[in-house]
């Protein structure tokens, strides 16, 4: 009697168990490319073709030739993911870059995304950037701090002047 009891029990908490199901994994792509690449237009195409495999897969497309703001976007990912290549197509889906039209690496990335939940590649980007900013991004945050303390040092000579005026 204990011991079915103690199945009934299991499998009721095994029911309840929270789970994640494949089509509810969100796979976040980010590809650059530049129009007039073959290769892009072909990745492109490949992932566009695939959508309906991957139903939680969005795609963000950055064109770097048409719109050259874009280049640095693709210099803040190569630096997140330890990437010294300039080349098109680069595809970034979870912890993984890839780098030219290799369809099948894009194909076993989809598959492992869709199997266990992946990383959205901007989240990495973002943690890069914020904890190792380029020498610009620094320059401007000490500005930033050298401000707060002109402010503060002017805000605390004034409260003393007024004090000592009393």
């Amino acid at each position: 009697m204990k011991k079915i009891l103690f199945l009934v029990i299991a499998c009721l908490l095994l029911s309840l168990a929270p789970t994640v199901k494949a089509e509810d994994n969100k796979i976040n792509v980010v590809i650059f490319i530049q129009t007039g690449c073959q290769y892009c237009a072909r990745t492109l195409e490949h992932l566009n073709s695939v959508k309906d495999k991957y139903p939680g897969m969005t795609i963000q497309e950055f064109d770097i030739r048409k719109d050259p703001t874009y280049f640095q976007t693709f210099t803040d990912y190569r630096r997140a993911y330890g990437s010294t290549s300039e080349a098109t197509p680069t595809t970034f889906i979870g912890n993984k870059v890839i780098e030219g039209a290799l369809l099948e690496e894009i194909d076993a990335a989809l598959d492992n995304c869709q199997k266990q939940q992946c990383v959205n590649p901007n989240d990495v980007v973002a943690k890069f950037i914020k904890d190792n900013p380029t020498p610009e991004q620094q320059k401007s945050k000490d500005k930033t701090i050298i401000g707060w303390v002109i402010i503060g040092v002017v805000v605390a000579g004034g409260g003393i002047l007024l004090l000592s005026k009393n």
